[in-house]
C-alpha cells in the first residue's frame, strides 16, 4: 500500500513526508472496519487521480448493515441464553399461566 521509497546513497529507505498521512489513513480506515483488499482499493483511486468518495460511501455503508446485522445476531442469541438462563421452576409457572 507504500509505493517503494527512493534510497539515499547509503542503501536507506527515504521515506516521503506524505507518507505519514497514508500511514495514518490506512490505520484509521483499518479502525474503521475496512479490509486491507478495501483500503488498497480506495488508494489506488486516489492514487489514479480520482476522488474516492463515493466508493468510500458504499464500503462504509456496506459495514454498517453487517454490523447492525450481527448486533441483531447477537441480540437474537442474548435473549435465547436470558431464557435458557432462567430457573425451570420459574419458566414452568411462566408457561402454565
Amino acid at each position: 500500500m507504500l509505493p517503494p521509497p527512493p534510497r539515499t546513497p547509503g542503501g536507506y529507505r527515504d521515506y516521503p513526508d506524505h507518507t505519514v498521512t497514508r500511514l495514518a489513513f490506512i490505520r484509521d480506515a483499518q479502525r474503521a472496519g475496512l479490509t486491507l483488499a478495501e483500503i488498497r482499493s480506495i488508494l489506488a483511486l486516489r492514487d489514479d487521480g480520482h476522488a474516492p468518495c463515493a466508493h468510500v460511501t458504499v464500503l462504509i455503508d456496506e459495514h454498517l448493515a453487517d454490523i447492525d446485522r450481527r448486533m441483531a445476531e447477537l441480540t437474537a442469541t442474548r435473549d435465547v441464553g436470558v431464557h435458557v438462563n432462567v430457573p425451570s421452576h420459574v419458566r414452568m409457572n411462566v408457561l402454565s399461566s
